[in-house]
C-alpha cells in the first residue's frame, strides 16, 4: 500500500513486486488486479509472485525472507553496503540524543 511515492518520477528504472496468497479474500485479489492494470496502463511492470506457503505464518516468513534477499542483492549489485541505512543511521542518532 506504499503508493506515495508512484507520483514520483524514479531516476533508475524499477518493477513492482505484487505478492500474492492463494488465500487472498476475493476484494483483495480484485483490488491487485485493478492495481496492476492501472500501473500497466502508466507503463510501470509489475511483477506477481504467489505465496507458496501451506500457512498463513509460512506465507509471512517467504514474504519476509522474500524482501530481505531481494534488498540485499539489489543493494550488492549497486554497491551499496545492505547492512547500513543513512537516514536509519541519522534517526538513531537524533533519537539517542534526544
Amino acid at each position: 500500500n506504499e503508493l506515495e511515492s508512484l507520483g514520483h518520477d524514479s531516476p533508475v528504472p524499477f518493477t513492482i513486486l505484487s505478492l500474492i496468497s492463494p488465500d487472498d479474500q476475493p476484494l483483495i485479489s480484485r483490488r491487485f488486479t485493478s492495481l496492476k492494470d492501472l500501473l500497466s496502463k502508466h507503463n510501470m511492470p509489475v511483477e506477481e509472485i504467489t505465496l507458496t506457503g501451506r500457512s498463513s505464518v509460512e506465507q509471512v516468513i517467504q514474504s519476509i525472507l522474500l524482501a530481505m534477499s531481494t534488498a540485499r542483492v539489489l543493494a550488492t549489485a549497486r554497491r551499496i553496503d545492505p547492512e547500513t541505512v543513512p537516514i536509519i543511521e541519522d534517526f538513531k542518532r537524533h533519537v539517542s540524543t534526544a
